[in-house]
This record gives C-alpha cells, structure tokens and sequence, in this order.
C-alpha cells in the first residue's frame, strides 16, 4: 500500500513540475506584448528584416500557429492573408520543421501532465508533493541561472545539440530567422520564463509549508 502511494505520488509530482514548466512556456509563446516588447528591445538587429513592429508580431504569430496547425511545411502570410511564397530559405524551413516536432513533443507531455494532475489530485499527499516539487523546481531554476549567467551562449548550443539531430539550426545570419530571433530574443525569453516559474514556485513553496492557513483541514496526509 505504501509502495502504491509513494508511486501515485511520484507521478503526480512529476506531472505536477511539467505542468507548470509548460504551462507557462506555452503562455508566453502566444504573448503577443512580450513580441511587441522584444521588437524594442532588439531593434538594431530585427531592423535588418525590414519589418513594422506589427509586421514583427504578426509573423511571429504565423510562426507559433505554425508549430500547432497540421501543416508539414510552413506557409507565410502577410497582415492581408496573402501568401508569401520563399519566404524563408530550404534550411530555415527545414529547421522549422524541427522545432515543431520538438513543440508537439512539448505539447504531448504537457497533455499527459495534464491528465495525470488531474486523475490522481485527489489521491496523493498534495502538501507533500506540492512542497517537494516546488523546492526541486526552485534548485533547478537556480542551476539554469547559474549557468546562465556563466556563459549563456554555451548553455544555447548545448541546448541545440541535445534536441537538434542535424546543423540546420547553425543558420546564416543574414537569414530571416536570425533577424527575427536573435540570440537576444531567446536569453529574455527564457529569463522570463524562469522568473515567472521560480515565483510561483516560491509561492506554492510557501503555501505548501505554512499549510495551516492554506490547507485547512486537508492535513490528514500530513
């Protein structure tokens, strides 16, 4: 019986940590104001693809739909809805393919995440799992950080090295997704992706400990 319950549990937390990492990554994918602000942020180098702020976050948005329609190849579409033939280059379109199959793997574990949160809710220690979550959470955001701040470009490359099983990602830099996506875009997206995943980590961290004025009397796994 013990066994039993320390495998729903282990499950449940583990569904619980992909939860909350995808949760919020996919929340800021579709941000439309986080684009907006990384336009401003990064113009000097966005400049370069010769593109408005609403043409930025327009095409932005064509690229995230991309990654959830059933396209295989992805088709551009300017603010009329006409489309934009060549686009982007054979390896940028190859790359792309790429990264859809990495966010539909994104998007298939978040769903199972999902599903397990919600079946074994009401059958495993929550406090207990909700505390050891979020303090396994918080040590792994302060490893990324760390090693962030330490050399940010060589986390990048380890990251595209890991998921990438080709070089398609080692695109020029005058192709249109590096003007777009600078390397820039893709450290402040992930710092705030970070930020928002270790506040309320912290938070459930707290609600979980002092769980006398959260829990009530749901303490009897305690």
């Amino acid at each position: 019986m013990k066994n039993r319950k320390r495998l729903l549990n282990l499950i449940f937390g583990v569904s619980t940590f992909f939860v909350l990492l995808f949760s919020i990554f996919f929340a800021l994918l579709f941000c439309k104001p986080f684009y907006s602000f990384e336009y401003n942020a990064h113009r000097s180098e966005i400049i370069f693809s010769n593109l408005s702020k609403v043409e930025y976050v327009h095409y932005s948005m064509e690229i995230v739909d991309y990654f959830f329609n059933s396209d295989y190849y992805i088709t551009m579409r300017d603010l009329n809805g006409n489309v934009i033939p060549g686009y982007f280059t054979d390896e940028e379109v190859q790359h792309m393919i790429d990264v859809k199959n990495l966010v539909r793997g994104a998007t298939l574990i978040f769903a199972f995440s999902v599903f397990f949160f919600v079946i074994l809710f009401s059958y495993t220690d929550k406090r207990k799992v909700f505390r050891t979550v979020s303090f396994v959470c918080l040590a792994f955001i302060g490893i990324l950080f760390l090693l962030s701040v330490w050399n940010f470009n060589a986390v990048f490359i380890a990251f595209h090295k890991t998921f990438f099983r080709n070089n398609f990602w080692l695109l020029p830099e005058n192709t249109k997704l590096i003007e777009m996506f600078p390397e820039g875009f893709f450290y402040d997206f992930a710092k705030v992706w970070f930020i928002l995943f270790a506040v309320i980590n912290g938070i459930i961290y707290l609600l979980a400990t002092f769980h006398t004025y959260f829990w009530g009397s749901d303490l009897s796994n305690s």
